[in-house]
């Protein structure tokens, strides 16, 4: 007997050590194939044979072509989506989709290390551009946006005092209000009423079981939401990223004498752009993919508290402030196409500005 129970420790510590070492080099093939992977930026010659400027509600919402006839924008080619014949051939090379943007004339694929050359080579493809190493992709582990505290502002700190000549008890929200003079918009009834407002960002979690928001659901204000990170995803979801929630919360909020927002009576569309992970060049161009998406829906206004400077994960492909020129950088590039649109994009200015700070500029 004891002999048998010794055979049997011994083949299982046998196993144990095979077992080790099969995890050990499928770990090691794992760790290989993901630092041969790249994120490349692929940008086509053209949209293909097939034009259908004329046709834009193939494409577009009735409210995105309102949009366009009431500033009298014109329908262009950048209108019309990429060419799915190219995006198939790309992707029949092994490569995987991630985002793609017909206003950029491109998509964002992961592939192999040596695909580029071979992509380039494509007679359609103008262009193939590295932006990142995948195997950094998403490895900051810390919330990139802990270092932006959300702190009481205490009652006698408050600018506006809330009395009968306006028309919401603001709560919290008023010295915000009183800051833009907001409550003077609002008295005239100009609430947000008849405005569509996409709102990029991070996640919305718990939106949808708040108090705070509950008017939107009930009045049917919230039109609907879109994932450009993890395509299909609930952006509601108790661990998605909170930072959108906290800007949502700035316009949306209507709880009278606690918190109400600067537009409690917009329409709006949440969509999540920005990879709670980390800071990575891809954002960019989800931005781009979120912002097309907000035109298409017929969006007036486009809000996104979000900027791009330095990459964690991959500083080699950090901007300088000479890239700050409204012209360089894709997200730069995107504000300006949905601009041209007849979209009006608030974006944030930074936190960067402080004394202190490195970067020394807003």
């Amino acid at each position: 007997m004891a002999c048998f129970v010794n055979f049997v420790l011994t083949n299982t510590q046998a196993m144990n050590k095979i077992l080790i070492i099969m995890f050990l080099m499928l770990a090691s093939v794992c760790s290989a194939q993901s630092q041969n992977k790249y994120l490349f930026a692929i940008t086509f010659t053209d949209k293909g044979a097939v034009k259908k400027v004329n046709r834009p509600d193939d494409y577009l919402s009735a409210k995105a072509i309102d949009r366009r006839i009431k500033h009298s924008i014109a329908f262009d080619e950048t209108d019309l989506p990429v060419n799915a014949g190219y995006i198939n051939t790309v992707l029949n090379s092994g490569a995987k989709l991630l985002t793609s943007s017909r206003w950029l004339n491109c998509i964002v694929i992961e592939s192999d290390s040596g695909s580029g050359e071979q992509l380039a080579q494509l007679p359609f493809v103008y262009s193939v551009k590295i932006i990142q190493t995948a195997a950094k992709h998403g490895t900051q582990s810390r919330d990139k946006f802990h270092d932006e505290d959300i702190q009481h502002i205490p009652d006698n700190a408050l600018f506006l005092k809330n009395d009968a000549d306006n028309k919401y008890d603001y709560g919290a929200a008023a010295n915000q209000i009183s800051q833009i003079k907001g409550q003077y918009l609002h008295n005239l009834n100009y609430c947000g009423q008849g405005m569509t407002i996409a709102v990029l960002d991070n996640g919305f979690n718990r939106v949808d079981v708040m108090d705070a928001f509950d008017s939107l659901f009930i009045n049917n204000q919230v039109l609907g939401t879109k994932d450009f990170v993890t395509p299909g995803a609930n952006v509601y979801d108790p661990l998605a990223g909170s930072h959108g929630t906290h800007v949502l919360s700035t316009m949306a909020s209507n709880i009278p004498g606690v918190i109400v927002g600067t537009a409690p009576k917009a329409n709006y569309w949440l969509i999540h752009t920005e990879d709670n992970a980390g800071e990575a060049v891809i954002e960019e161009y989800y931005w781009v993919s979120g912002a097309e998406f907000a035109d298409s829906v017929g969006a007036d206004i486009i809000n996104s508290s979000l900027g791009y400077t330095v990459f964690l994960n991959s500083p080699e492909y950090n901007h300088t402030y000479a890239d700050m020129d409204g012209n360089t950088c894709i997200s730069s590039i995107g504000a300006d196409i949905a601009a041209k649109k007849g979209i009006l994009v608030v974006n944030s200015a930074g936190n960067s500005g402080s004394t202190g700070d490195t970067w020394q500029y807003i």
